[in-house]
């Protein structure tokens, strides 16, 4: 859908396709040994801020539950240190892209929604079953108690023995019953209902008698339920129940829910399966974080609270859980259900979780140990400073927890209108890859970042002291064990194609934690010669035998990754389309412009934006635009450069010419040069560089796998030798 049919969605995150296949990993070696054809060592890693950064640190002694210091070794000065942990899980999730892996990191619990209110006509009448073959709330099935504990397990009490009538275990009261004076006022306005004197989501303990039937229009479903009046406590037929007030007041409300206090024994008892309960829980921490059970949200349903219950027809057992009559519903599929459809699975395990390690959910596959190791990135350099001007404890804009729930992003669409959306549910859906964030303008990522003072701040918002741009880092990535395929994949995720960056830490969204990341050197153990000799010099490998392997492995992971292309066309990893995507959203020195990688919130006010924006903001929840494609919005999307001392490529160019050239190192040439030499070139089809005399004429001398990302065919670009083997070019890099 590109962005020209308009209304489209704008999100600060666009998605990788997902791989059309899984490819599986090399063979696992044994532990107790080196293995001669595999390589052990270690990569030294330079790792440069591009936007401020920020990643919290451990919690010490006499420190708030949310300390706003960057993470440190605790030392006096609390220097800050990019935490192996993080640096790990940042480079993982390249690895897993770019080697074609499945998405180990999607959960497996199931999403809850509520479409009551929906403007979407599929999905409303799927969750309020209005369509008997489409809907999932059974009436029939309703049932309200109170939740409690047997052993492990956790079931609900439903109903009271002394009102067997009653036996779905909740009455309506009129909201014009005299007794409900006592816990809530009435509107100066004549002929008004009752309003709320206790807070939003409260409950109160009261005595109801039964007397008759009621009928409660839910959406296009009537649902016929005992009705009662409040009564004296302990009073003659009188039943103790739990009056429920819920969300706002609404004038045209008719009745209160009173679910009954359960006898001893109840009624009925039904099996809440821990799995319903974990996602109810999840449910409330993604939709409402840390307001989940206060007096501004719904409230939270713990041992001992009522709550209404859906109840699988076949099995007894609780399907949904729900503070009131409008509950949320449980998709039938879970996200990794959903994620494994997407792709044909693999023979064994891919090669993340063999290069990673792995522990399944069962004891299918025995667990896989890791082998590699980050460890933490030490500063080594801040030339303008480590922290922010001003004050270096800032606060962001307010951040939150991934809202899967949100199909028309999500999910793929199979239209560019609005309706109809595939949901969760829905036949042949597919989730639409990895979650990458685009980067953002350093001035973006700092305006993000408000001066705290002794400003109040919400329970969605926190306190960071992020450390700024141009703050210089290095480290160590330890390996075992490893192939050439294995090490060439390594390398190539975290020393990315020029121009693009990584992401790291809080704040992705706002363009926070834009992170250069390059490889210094390689260093490469030779295992049988260390314990040989004395002499540690004659421990390790030459580069020139480790450029070799990486070089060999890099081509062999095309081959696995491009089974069916001819290797001299196929010289990169970035010639797919889903690796197109990724590199638009890694590309730093070009980016969208701003305002089309923004946050939008659900309700943004009209004095904080101009007429346009606020119109968009409202539309987009509202009406559940659909998010376009990456590349859509790089091939239609107004774009802005970075300055930049070196050469800006051009992103127009390599749009047209839909090619992304590769990363390896340069084979030899039988020219003669000197380090620091100037070579001027022109990139040839295949990403070959053509090096070129003074008169512009060709010195019949090519290199290939340059470094000259998003530069298309003819483009003449010139470079600098920076090594040298016997007089001949073995190195150059782009002026």
């Amino acid at each position: 859908m590109p962005p020209s049919i308009k209304p489209y969605a704008i999100t600060p995150y666009n998605f990788v396709p997902m791989p059309d296949r899984i490819v599986t990993g090399d063979p696992l070696p044994r532990w107790n040994s080196y293995a001669s054809d595999r390589h052990t060592g270690w990569l030294d890693v330079e790792y440069t801020t591009l936007t401020p950064t920020y990643t919290r640190a451990a919690r010490g002694a006499g420190d708030p539950a949310d300390p706003p210091d960057f993470f440190h070794h605790f030392d006096e000065q609390r220097t800050p240190v990019l935490p192996g942990s993080s640096l790990r899980g940042m480079v993982r999730s390249v690895f897993e892209i770019l080697t074609y892996s499945a998405l180990d990191s999607i959960s497996d619990r199931t999403l809850s929604y509520r479409f009551f209110a929906s403007g979407q006509r599929e999905l409303r009448e799927y969750y309020s079953g209005a369509d008997a073959a489409l809907g999932t709330f059974d009436t029939s099935r309703l049932f309200a108690g109170v939740l409690e504990q047997s052993g492990l397990d956790y079931q609900m009490n439903v109903g009271n023995t002394s009102a067997p009538s009653a036996d779905k275990g909740f009455v309506v009261v009129s909201v014009n019953d005299p007794g409900l004076r006592r816990y809530i006022r009435t509107s100066s306005q004549p002929h008004q209902p009752y309003r709320h004197m206790a807070p939003l989501y409260e409950t109160q303990q009261v005595w109801v008698r039964l007397t008759g039937t009621a009928t409660l229009l839910r959406g296009q479903q009537e649902i016929e339920c005992p009705s009662a009046d409040l009564a004296a406590p302990h009073s003659s037929g009188a039943v103790e129940g739990i009056l429920l007030f819920h969300g706002k007041d609404i004038a045209s409300r008719r009745w209160y829910q009173v679910i009954l206090k359960p006898s001893s024994p109840p009624l009925a008892t039904y099996e809440l399966p821990q799995s319903v309960y974990r996602d109810y829980r999840a449910w409330g921490q993604m939709a409402h974080g840390k307001r989940f059970g206060g007096q501004d949200a719904p409230r939270m349903i713990t041992l001992g609270a009522p709550a209404f219950t859906l109840v699988d027809r076949s099995s007894s057992k609780v399907t949904a859980l729900g503070a009131n009559l409008m509950l949320t519903l449980r998709y039938r599929r879970s996200l990794k259900d959903v994620a494994r459809d997407a792709y044909s699975a693999a023979d064994g395990l891919d090669m993340t979780q063999t290069v990673f390690g792995y522990v399944g959910n069962d004891n299918s596959i025995p667990p896989v140990r890791s082998r590699i190791a980050f460890e933490d990135a030490l500063l080594v350099a801040a030339p303008n400073g480590i922290w922010m001007e001003v004050s270096a404890v800032r606060i962001p804009d307010i951040l939150s927890s991934p809202k899967p729930t949100s199909i028309q992003t999500y999910l793929t669409q199979s239209t560019s209108e609005v309706e109809p959306l595939r949901h969760w549910d829905s036949p042949n859906v597919r989730i639409r890859g990895a979650k990458r964030y685009w980067q953002r303008s350093p001035s973006s990522a700092e305006n993000s970042l408000r001066t705290a003072g002794d400003m109040a701040i919400g329970t969605q918002q926190t306190k960071i002291k992020p450390i700024r741009a141009q703050v210089k880092f290095k480290g160590r990535v330890r390996f075992t064990n490893l192939t050439s395929v294995e090490l060439a994949a390594l390398y190539a995720s975290i020393q990315l194609p020029e121009g693009l960056a990584h992401k790291f830490g809080m704040g992705k969204n706002l363009g926070l934690g834009a992170l250069d990341v390059s490889i210094v050197k390689v260093n490469l153990i030779d295992t049988e010669r260390r314990y040989r000799t004395l002499d540690n010099a004659e421990s390790y490998h030459s580069e020139e035998y480790g450029r070799t392997k990486l070089v060999d492995g890099y081509t062999e992971l095309i081959k696995r990754i491009y089974p069916n292309s001819k290797l001299e066309k196929q010289t990169s990893l970035w010639n797919s389309r889903r690796l197109k995507d990724f590199a638009g959203l890694c590309s730093w020195e070009v980016r969208l412009e701003d305002d089309l990688t923004r946050q939008v919130a659900i309700q943004d006010s009209r004095n904080d934006t101009d007429e346009d924006t606020w119109k968009h903001n409202d539309d987009q929840w509202r009406r559940r635009l659909v998010l376009p494609s990456a590349s859509d919005l790089i091939q239609e999307g107004r774009l802005m450069r970075q300055p930049s001392d070196v050469i800006t490529p051009r992103l127009e160019k390599m749009i047209a010419a839909k090619t992304f050239p590769a990363v390896a190192a340069t084979q030899q040439t039988k020219f003669e040069y000197k380090v620091g030499d100037s070579v001027t070139g022109r990139i040839l089809p295949g990403y070959i560089v053509e090096l070129l005399d003074t008169s512009g004429s060709s010195t019949g001398v090519r290199l290939r796998n340059l470094p000259v990302m998003m530069h298309a065919t003819g483009d003449i670009l010139q470079f600098k030798v920076v090594e040298l083997r016997d007089g001949k070019i073995s190195r150059v890099k782009k002026a």
